[in-house]
């Protein structure tokens, strides 16, 4: 009968217990990581969420701001030349998130140009001799608040 099967020898267990320390030190090590992995990746959403609601919140004041400038005022384009500098300087300060995909950061960028050329467009108008017509002061406040507005 011997001939007949093979006889296979027993698990040899002892391997596994001589370098149990060793395996059960590596196990936490790798369930550390993987914690400090999830709990990174969760902070990042929540600081993305922040950085979207400190956006929305500095649009809206100056947007409010912006809205309530009167066009017929004779010094209407140095008021929105420095409300503009002043929004481009916040939003140059807000942080960028590290969860940001390429097209996010590449039209964060747009914007940020946009919002240069734009600020440049003011201040041609505010240093202009000629004085700006009550038509053109409404296509500069409009053209603001829609600029402010797709940021």
């Amino acid at each position: 009968m011997k001939d007949i099967f093979d006889i296979k020898q027993p698990l040899n267990l002892n391997l596994l217990n001589d370098n149990i320390l060793l395996i059960s030190f590596i196990l936490s090590i790798l369930l550390l990581l993987i914690f400090l992995l999830v709990r990174w990746h969760v902070n990042s959403y929540k600081l993305q969420e922040e950085i979207n609601e400190k956006i929305k919140t500095l649009k809206d004041s100056f947007i409010e701001t912006i809205d309530g400038l009167n066009p017929l005022e004779s010094d209407f384009p140095q008021k929105l030349n420095f409300l503009l500098r002043s929004f481009l300087n916040d939003y140059k300060i807000l942080p960028w998130s590290i969860r940001m995909t390429k097209n996010e950061i590449l039209r964060r960028a747009q914007n940020k140009r946009l919002l240069e050329d734009f600020v440049i467009e003011c201040e041609k108008a505010e240093f202009s001799k000629n004085k700006l017509t009550a038509q053109d002061s409404n296509n500069l406040k409009s053209k603001a608040i829609y600029i402010i507005n797709n940021i």
